[in-house]
């Protein structure tokens, strides 16, 4: 979905929240599940992931979890803006 430096971490990051932290770019991933719903529909759900763009050998393991979100366009995966991306760039 996206390969972003530092600089441009901090730039979509410093209007909400404090960037002054960011020491790498990360690259940006969005995977989609094919699940069934309870009546054993075909739906869809999606997630994020986001990796640190470094040449560290050896990196933390980050989790974000969020609970179900209902609006798909509030979701991280399909929302720039949404907190919980910001979240997840907090790396």
């Amino acid at each position: 979905m996206a390969d972003l430096t530092a600089q441009q971490v901090i730039l979509k990051l410093r209007k909400k929240t404090d960037a002054s932290w960011v020491r790498c770019g990360v690259t940006v991933y969005q995977a989609v599940n094919r699940p069934t719903n309870r009546t054993r529909e075909p739906t869809t759900a999606g997630q994020l992931l986001v990796l640190p763009r470094t040449t560290a050998r050896r990196l933390p393991t980050v989790s974000w979890l969020h609970g179900t979100i209902a609006y798909r366009k509030a979701i991280a995966s399909e929302n720039p803006d949404a907190a919980d991306r910001r979240a997840a760039y907090h790396l």
